[in-house]
């Protein structure tokens, strides 16, 4: 087994965005592991910060394809080595489940065109 050498944890008190992102105690550790850094996005809420779409996901993960996984996966992977993936930057984790759960797409310029849809 493995041991993690390092961790960096990120954290904003409290991330606020418009829309429908959730507003929330952002927490994203970056774990090194042996050869590979794994990046979490972790959302802790009250109550009151609910915007209704905490469960948006649920039933869409619970019933993804591998198909679709490896299509999330892929497209977060070109939008880093691109730099346009990441708090601040076009694209954020959100944009990449919407576009491919809700509306198939399978490309960069596919989830550009959704996204400013």
């Amino acid at each position: 087994m493995e041991t993690c050498n390092k961790v960096k944890v990120w954290l904003t008190c409290p991330e606020t965005h418009e829309g429908d992102r959730p507003t929330g105690y952002w927490i994203s550790p970056e774990i090194n592991f042996g050869e590979h850094v794994w990046e979490l996005d972790i959302w802790l809420q009250i109550p009151q910060w609910n915007t209704g779409n905490t469960e948006q996901y649920a039933t869409a993960l619970k019933d993804i394809t591998d198909e679709q996984k490896v299509t999330i996966l892929s497209l977060k992977e070109t939008l880093m080595k691109n730099g346009i993936y990441g708090v601040g930057k076009e694209f954020v984790s959100v944009d990449v489940y919407d576009g491919v759960l809700n509306a198939g797409v399978t490309d960069v310029s596919a989830l550009r065109r959704y996204k400013n849809s």
